[in-house]
C-alpha cells in the first residue's frame, strides 16, 4: 500500500457537504507511525495539523461548552478548533480514536461528518482524518459505535518493513521531506480534473446499485463486531463514488484503489462493485456525448443503460 498516495489522494478529493477530504480510519498496530507519517504529509501538502485525543478530553471539548449568553445557552466552540479555523487550510487528526467513551464518540459525530465543534463549523477545506488501534491492541478499547464507524473509511495500517523504517530514519527516499505546492493551489487542480471522473463513478455505483438493490443499506447484526467496521449504507456509497473519483485524479495504483473502495462499505461489497465495473465495459461518457464512440442499448442489461444514462447526464 502506497501511504503517501492514499493520504494524498483522501486529503485532495471533494468530499460531501462541500467539504475538502474523505474521512478515514488508518487502523493498524501500535509504534508504527500512523500519526507521525499524516502529520508529516499534511505539512508536506500545506495543512495544519490538530491532534485530538479523545480519551483525555471532555466532550465539551468537541461539542461545545455551554454558556449563557444574552440570555440564551450557545455551545461555545473549543480554541483549538477556532485556532484551525482561523488556519483555513487543516486537517483534524482523531487519535486513539476507539479509547474514547460512548458519550465522546457521540460527540464526536457532527465534527466527522460537518466540521461542527458546537455551534462553529470550520473551513470546509479543514478536513477530518482519525487513527486508531485494534480494540485488542489499545490502551482501553472500546468499539466503535455504528453511527460513528459509518462516517468513516476503515483502511488497515501494516508495520513498515525493517527496509522502509531503515530508509526512514537515514533520510534516504523519505517522501515526505520538503514541501510540494500549496493546498489551494492543489485543490484548483485537482477539482478541475475532478467532475468527469465523478460523473463516470456515480453512473457505474448508480447501475450497480439498482442490479444489486440489497446492497445499498446492509448493516451488520446489533451486537455484531463488524457494526464497527465498513458496512455500506447511502452514505458510504456516497463516499465511496468520491473516493473512485479520486482514485482515478490522483492516479492511484489499482491496489490502493481497490483498499479504499474497500475501506467504505466492506470488502465484500467493494469486490462485487468491482467485479461489475470490469464485467459491464463502460464506456467515457464524455465520449458518448461527443459522439466519439456509440453506445447501442442492451434490454437485457438495463443496468448497464443506466449507469450509462446517469454518467452522461452526471456530466452535463
Amino acid at each position: 500500500m502506497n501511504v503517501s498516495q492514499i493520504l494524498k489522494c483522501v486529503l485532495f478529493t471533494p468530499g460531501c457537504k462541500g467539504r475538502w477530504g474523505l474521512p478515514i480510519i488508518f487502523i493498524g498496530p501500535p509504534g508504527t507511525g500512523k500519526t507521525q507519517r499524516v502529520e508529516a504529509t499534511a505539512t508536506r501538502l500545506g495543512l495544519h495539523a490538530e491532534v485530538i485525543i479523545g480519551s483525555i478530553r471532555e466532550p465539551t471539548d468537541v461539542g461545545g461548552l455551554a454558556r449563557l449568553e444574552d440570555d440564551r445557552f450557545r455551545l461555545v466552540p473549543a480554541a483549538w478548533a477556532m485556532a484551525l479555523g482561523e488556519k483555513r487550510h487543516g486537517v483534524v487528526v482523531l487519535d486513539e480514536l476507539n479509547t474514547n467513551v460512548p458519550a465522546m464518540q457521540a460527540a464526536m459525530l457532527r465534527l466527522a461528518t460537518d466540521g461542527a465543534v458546537g455551534e462553529y463549523v470550520m473551513p470546509p477545506t479543514v478536513r477530518v482524518l482519525a487513527m486508531m488501534n485494534r480494540v485488542e491492541e489499545a490502551a482501553g478499547g472500546w468499539d466503535l459505535a455504528p453511527p460513528l464507524a459509518n462516517r468513516f473509511g476503515h483502511i488497515p495500517w501494516d508495520a513498515p518493513s525493517v527496509n522502509e523504517w531503515s530508509n526512514w530514519l537515514l533520510g534516504a527516499g523519505d517522501e515526505d521531506a520538503g514541501k510540494g505546492e500549496s493546498a489551494a493551489a492543489l485543490e484548483a487542480r485537482v477539482l478541475k480534473a475532478f467532475d468527469e471522473p465523478f460523473a463516470k463513478a456515480k453512473g457505474v455505483v448508480a447501475g450497480f446499485l439498482r442490479a444489486n438493490p440489497s446492497l445499498l443499506h446492509k448493516m451488520p447484526p446489533p451486537g455484531s463486531p463488524d457494526a464497527g467496521r465498513a458496512f455500506p449504507t447511502p452514505r458510504t456509497w456516497e463516499l465511496l463514488v468520491r473516493a473512485m473519483a479520486g482514485a482515478e485524479v490522483h492516479r492511484l495504483e489499482q491496489s490502493d484503489k481497490e483498499e479504499l473502495m474497500s475501506g467504505f462499505v466492506g470488502v465484500g461489497a467493494a469486490a462485487e462493485l468491482m467485479q461489475y465495473e470490469s464485467k459491464a465495459d463502460l464506456p467515457d461518457p464524455t465520449n458518448v456525448l461527443d459522439e466519439k464512440v456509440e453506445f447501442k442499448h442492451d434490454p437485457k442489461r438495463l443496468d448497464r443503460t443506466t449507469a450509462v444514462l446517469n454518467a452522461c447526464a452526471a456530466t452535463i
